[in-house]
């Protein structure tokens, strides 16, 4: 009987909205942390291989992990001054906008090695420091994924 005489933004069903939009950010993070990897995946491979036009897609292909950033954090800021989150929820939304940025970071880093790439063309690289170098990448894109399973 008491829900029924609760009001409609009861403690219960703000609650309610705020895990829906949560959510819908969580699905956004792990899209742009998928994003992000086959950046990181796709950057390396173009700078070993010296493929200025496969460095020219990874360039192009930041404007996306942009857009989720902007959209991650405008979100999040909607949900601090809609939701007035505290406790686990408030440490959900600002770890949430950290990953993000994080992430949006990386990308940035991943366009610097694909501009690498095109001053670099034609000239290959040292056996050894290719090596080293897939050796970082692979390692970039098991943190990345670790980090957003966890």
């Amino acid at each position: 009987m008491t829900d029924k005489l609760a009001p409609p933004n009861s403690e219960s069903g703000a609650r309610r909205t705020l895990q829906d939009e949560l959510a819908d950010v969580r699905t956004d993070i792990i899209r742009m942390a998928a994003l992000t990897t086959e950046a990181i995946t796709a950057g390396t491979q173009a700078f070993l291989g010296g493929d200025p036009s496969a460095a020219e897609i990874v360039i192009d292909g930041d404007d996306a992990i942009d857009d989720l950033y902007h959209r991650i954090d405008d979100q999040l800021l909607l949900v601090l001054a809609r939701q007035s989150p505290v406790a686990a929820d408030l440490r959900a939304v600002i770890t949430t906008m950290r990953i993000s940025h994080e992430l949006e970071r990386t990308a940035d880093l991943v366009v610097n090695v694909a501009k690498a790439t095109r001053r670099l063309y034609p000239h290959t690289l040292d056996p050894r420091v290719r090596g080293i170098i897939d050796q970082m990448g692979q390692q970039a894109v098991s943190q990345t994924r670790v980090a957003i399973d966890a």
